[in-house]
């Protein structure tokens, strides 16, 4: 079995960056959700502490990412700006 990560080339330049809507700030701290798995559920049949992702807070202010909200009005964002485009 191969567990090595694909490796991916992509170039990050000029694509938008987010930013806290609270303070501005751009550094984000993951957060986790620990789950338990007790032995009679786990394939390895030992207990064990499961991370989740659960999103990210604030590195500045402790704020949580609302990061889907974030991409949402960029969208609108775009929409708008493409709808003047086309009125022109």
């Amino acid at each position: 079995m191969n567990n090595q990560q694909p490796q991916m080339n992509v170039n990050l330049a000029g694509q938008p960056a987010f930013f806290c809507p609270a303070c501005g700030s751009e550094g984000f701290i993951p957060t986790i959700k620990l789950v338990y798995l007790d032995m009679f559920h786990s394939p390895t049949k030992k207990d064990a502490l499961i991370p989740v992702p659960m999103g990210a807070v604030c590195g500045q202010c402790g704020k949580p990412a609302e990061v889907n909200n974030h991409w949402k009005q960029l969208l609108r964002d775009k929409q708008k700006a493409a709808k003047k485009g086309g009125d022109a």
